[in-house]
Formats: C-alpha cells, structure tokens, sequence
C-alpha cells in the first residue's frame, strides 16, 4: 500500500511504454530529390522485380542521363549513367532487400521522371 500519509498511482500502459492508444506510432519521412510534377515518363518491366527490371524510355535518351535508385529512407542504393540514344537500361536486383524504392531520371543534374518499383521475391 501506500506509505502513510501518501498517494499510490496505479498506471496501465502498453508495450510501447504508452498511457494513450496510438503515442508509440511514428511516421518515416522520405527525402528524394525535388521532383516536377510533369516529366519523361518511363516504365519498369517487370515491376515487381526479382532478379532484374528494364527501364524503358519513350524516346532515345539525350547525353548527360542518369538513373538514381533510392530506398524508403532516401538513401542512394545506385546509380547509373544512361547511354546516349539508349531506350532500356537493365538494372540487376541482386543485393536489393524486399520492398519499395524510387527510381529517379535526370538530365543534366535536373530530376525528369520518376516511378516506383517494388521488389520482391
């Protein structure tokens, strides 16, 4: 019991060490470079990957093209340069962890394009 004269307090909290439903939640943030809302669009096949996806552009790539992978934590995972007039570039999945990452198209340093891919196995 309570020493003389004093108070008890009785506390139920949950695993997380929470008095309120929800107070242990927390949100990841990514951060990626700057990306327009319109741009080059491109297509990843097959996407979901697991051994390798092909980045396909709508047209022949002009010089001075980079592909940047990012994983959900903003991380640079790879990057590549795209050979001038190149319309595909393979990237091999081999190393990459299950999940989601943010393949990001530049031209001379500034962001065109954008998509997402998922690997799984």
């Amino acid at each position: 019991g309570p020493p003389e004269g004093g108070n008890a307090w009785l506390l139920k909290i949950d695993s997380m060490g929470c008095i309120t439903s929800g107070c242990g939640e927390y949100q990841t943030i990514v951060s990626a470079p700057d990306i327009p809302d319109s741009g080059l669009m491109f297509t990843l096949h097959p996407n979901p990957g697991s051994i390798a996806t092909e980045i396909q552009l709508p047209q022949p790539a002009p010089g001075d093209c980079q592909i940047a992978v990012y994983n959900l934590l903003g991380g640079l995972v790879e990057q590549q340069t795209v050979p001038e007039g190149a319309q595909a570039l393979t990237i091999s999945l081999h190393g990459y962890s299950n999940g989601v990452y943010l393949v990001v198209l530049s031209e001379r340093q500034k962001v065109v394009g954008r998509a997402r891919l998922v690997v799984q196995r």
